[in-house]
């Protein structure tokens, strides 16, 4: 995703502000902060089930890539269920977006939004209820097949709670990484969901 000044604005205030993001950061997800057009923790353990909603082939084949060679080596179980329901972890949608948050979404697969991940929260613990990953088929059309599975890497990673980082590896910011989440990532992937962080 192509929201690079955001992102030095998170890491120049966690500079001033003296911390680092908690061992736990599948708590809290991109921002910190849950809604409609944020990221956010998914779940509460390391059982995920994926919906593909329509999905290219292309997209299908690159999430599918993406979770049976870079998320089930972790402690995540991930799933595939035919149509998303209330239970649904993470649900995977593409399309041309014009527009989605107001965000300006790519028309050439370089500039602009390629993938976006967003959340609906829940009310009682304040996590996401479910993950919603979209991808612009602009970008697909465009990409090789290690450029899918990068980019699905990437808001895989943000709809479990990764945030961008600027290592190599899929959760980097702005241009492409590679497809692969580095050790520190699955660091993360591998903690305890099952409780919130200490502040």
């Amino acid at each position: 995703m192509r929201l690079r000044a955001g992102a030095i604005v998170t890491a120049a205030m966690a500079l001033i502000l003296g911390f680092l993001p908690p061992a736990h950061a599948n708590w809290f997800g991109i921002t910190g902060v849950a809604g409609l057009c944020v990221g956010g923790n998914i779940t509460d353990n390391h059982d995920m089930y994926f919906a593909y909603t329509d999905t290219t082939t292309a997209l299908t084949n690159a999430a599918n890539w993406t979770r049976t060679n870079l998320m089930n080596p972790t402690d995540l179980n991930t799933f595939t269920v035919s149509s998303p329901t209330d239970h649904t972890d993470v649900v995977v949608l593409d399309r041309y977006y014009d527009n989605y948050c107001d965000f300006p979404w790519t028309k050439d697969g370089n500039i602009g939004l390629r993938g976006f991940t967003s959340c609906e929260v829940e009310s009682s613990t304040h996590r996401c209820d479910q993950q919603v990953v979209r991808i612009s088929d602009y970008s697909l059309d465009l990409f090789t097949t290690d450029g899918d599975r990068t980019l699905v890497c990437h808001e895989f990673g943000h709809a479990i709670g990764l945030k961008h980082r600027d290592n190599p590896g899929c959760m980097k910011n702005g241009d492409f990484g590679e497809s692969h989440y580095t050790d520190h990532d699955r660091a993360h992937i591998n903690s305890d969901w099952s409780t919130e962080p200490a502040s």
